[in-house]
């Protein structure tokens, strides 16, 4: 089969660091003292991430630094009055004590992914080459501040962002919206990401191809489910860079 003429990608866990932001989040709060699991910050996740969706006009400046501020202080605040624990809510009294844990955990956060997109920026360069490329991600309204930010709006013929454009994967709408403006038909385009709920199931339903770029949690869940061993994409890879080589 020949290579699609365009790829859509997500952004967050598929061109940054390959990993879902609420594990990240996890463990930059660990590391700064925050003794946290992932059920325990999902709520505070969801939260913060629910106020920026609501928050747009003013968030769609944003450049990377500060969107995870806002939402690590917004998960700091909604821990230290709903924390399942006392001793957490303790730790997390004070709006000075929330502020400076707040600099810090997002500092780290936006260097791990500063320093992956570095290399993510060659392979779009080289991938554009071959194929049109977008961007489909649910985000706060300031996508395209921080694709160039991170110097990928070179290599990018469109962008959709969840919050500007009004729908919000999985609804397959979004990802129509960027075909739609690249002037492709679904079967002449593959959506790449880390999500099967949200990126892969929608798109294949369109009758687009999927590729899955799945973490070694995802691949060993997988090997898990003796009941449902087939992958939930057309084509799996294990790093964004194999897309270079992929064989249609």
């Amino acid at each position: 089969m020949d290579a699609p003429y365009a790829l859509l990608l997500d952004f967050g866990g598929t061109l940054d660091v390959p990993r879902h932001w609420l594990d990240r989040f996890l463990e930059h709060y660990r590391a700064a003292g925050i003794p946290l699991d992932r059920e325990r910050l999902d709520a505070a996740y969801s939260h913060a991430t629910a106020l920026g969706y609501r928050n747009t006009s003013s968030l769609r400046r944003y450049a990377l630094a500060e969107i995870v501020e806002y939402l690590v202080n917004h998960q700091l605040d909604w821990l230290a009055e709903f924390g399942p624990e006392a001793i957490l809510r303790s730790r997390l009294a004070g709006e000075s004590r929330r502020r400076e844990l707040a600099r810090t955990i997002s500092a780290r956060f936006v260097a791990e992914s500063l320093e992956t997109v570095a290399g993510t920026r060659k392979l779009l360069e080289l991938l554009h080459d071959r194929h049109r490329i977008g961007i489909v991600s649910n985000f706060y309204g300031n996508l395209p501040v921080v694709l160039e930010q991170c110097g990928f709006d070179h290599f990018i013929d469109v962008v959709v962002d969840s919050s500007a454009a009004g729908v919000f994967k999985p609804d397959a709408g979004i990802f129509m919206i960027a075909l739609r403006e690249l002037g492709v038909a679904p079967r002449d385009a593959a959506m790449v990401g880390d999500s099967p709920d949200k990126d892969l199931a929608p798109a294949r339903r369109l009758g687009m191809r999927t590729v899955w770029l799945r973490t070694v949690a995802q691949a060993r869940s997988i090997e898990d489910e003796a009941d449902d061993p087939e992958p939930p994409a057309d084509y799996v890879i294990d790093a964004i860079a194999q897309l270079r080589d992929l064989v249609w």
